[in-house]
């Protein structure tokens, strides 16, 4: 640590305020928001509302620090202006003559894994408030804090626009196939059929009608001359809209010979028809010969047909897709509603039209995401060379934006 930095507790730089500890009774559909750790880890979580009035202590208001200290720890930015505080979670009123705002905000994000592993509890994990305010961090002078939050910041803001651009360009895609999938590339008027409008001249046929449909099984758990191969096995989990150039687990020969299946060439479409979740449904392209589970249906498209141009369609249509399935419990797909999915069928040359357009669209959302994939790690780098000092950020220091 450098020479001129100290190691200071959490009760040194900051009053931490516990939240209120609202009742069911106390919530209502008009007042200040409500925030409850749900909300700070899910954006999506409705809020509740609170009409009254209590100490203000508990009010939050946009660019206050909070920390979550039990179930689920971590350290938040609130922007989400005037609210009220909920139980379990710490306002942090901070010391600015000590630590910057930002600083202290990254800090918390660097430690918070550290002070989580002293947290008590076998279901609901939590850390005593005396184990968390005794708790330390380094504390460098507060002009090269103030840098250091800078180019944190710096980088975080590249890597949120980056996040930003893939939203937006998915955006695009997703009315760019909606287009394409009743309108076509021709310009031609439209007809409504069983699958919705679509060019004139289309046609519809089922994927039974111009593929070869198949599924894959698993070789014994309990045999292990079958597993840690070098023969790929496709699980469903793996068939995300994706082309699949390696894979979880491998299987032997011996493996592959239990199965009494054949290996899937490399092109194939591959469907999920049962998993976990938002799985049934999906689908992903083969980029190597493997071998699939009972739950992935091989889908070997014969010649008049494009197999990236079916891929995208039922992308498309994943959700009309997903309502095939049937089961008590479960919705599940099996091999003969696969074969029974309606697709259209323009000429191949407009296929392929289209497979081009979307696979643009993809390339470019590809390489936006390794952008903000590279960001990340970028982040969580400089994030744990800094809070260590051994990064120098001096010449920010001397030279502020």
């Amino acid at each position: 640590m450098p020479k001129d930095w100290r190691i200071a507790s959490l009760e040194d730089v900051a009053d931490f305020i516990n939240g209120y500890s609202f009742k069911s009774t106390d919530w209502d559909i008009s007042g200040l928001p409500i925030i409850r750790i749900q909300n700070l880890n899910d954006g999506s979580k409705p809020f509740n509302r609170f009409s009254a009035e209590i100490d203000e202590k508990y009010r939050v208001r946009s660019g206050d620090v909070l920390i979550s200290w039990s179930a689920s720890l971590g350290a938040y930015f609130w922007e989400g202006g005037d609210a009220w505080l909920n139980q379990h979670i710490f306002k942090a009123v901070i010391n600015e003559n000590t630590i910057d705002r930002d600083f202290f905000f990254w800090v918390m994000k660097n430690r918070i894994d550290k002070i989580a592993e002293s947290a008590r509890g076998s279901t609901m994990k939590h850390v005593t408030r005396k184990t968390f305010i005794n708790s330390t961090i380094p504390l460098p002078p507060l002009p090269e804090q103030r840098a250091i939050a800078r180019a944190l910041r710096a980088v975080q803001g590249a890597r949120e626009a980056r996040q930003r651009e893939v939203a937006l360009e998915r955006e695009h895609k997703a009315a760019l196939m909606e287009h394409l999938f009743t309108h076509g590339t021709r310009g031609e008027a439209t007809k409504m059929t069983e699958i919705g409008e679509m060019p004139e001249r289309w046609e519809i046929t089922k994927l039974g009608n111009i593929s070869e449909i198949s599924s894959g099984g698993t070789p014994s758990r309990d045999n292990q001359e079958y597993w840690n191969g070098n023969i790929p096995w496709v699980k469903t989990g793996e068939i995300h809209y994706n082309t699949i150039i390696d894979t979880e687990e491998k299987i032997t020969q011996k493996g592959l010979e239990n199965l009494a299946a054949k290996t899937i060439p490399k092109g194939t479409l591959l469907m999920a028809m049962y998993g976990q979740g938002v799985t049934r449904g999906k689908v992903g392209l083969l980029g190597i010969s493997a071998t699939i589970n009972q739950a992935c249906a091989a889908i070997l498209v014969r010649n008049g047909f494009y197999t990236k141009f079916l891929f995208y369609y039922l992308e498309y249509s994943y959700e009309r897709i997903r309502n095939f399935g049937h089961g008590a419990n479960q919705k599940n797909l099996n091999l003969d509603l696969v074969r029974s999915i309606t697709a259209p069928m323009p000429e191949i040359s407009e296929q392929k039209e289209i497979a081009t357009i979307l696979l643009a669209c993809d390339s470019k959302i590809i390489a936006l995401d390794h952008e903000a994939r590279l960001l990340e790690e970028l982040f969580r780098a400089m994030l744990e060379e800094l809070m260590r000092g051994r990064l120098q950020v001096r010449a920010l220091v001397e030279n502020p934006a």
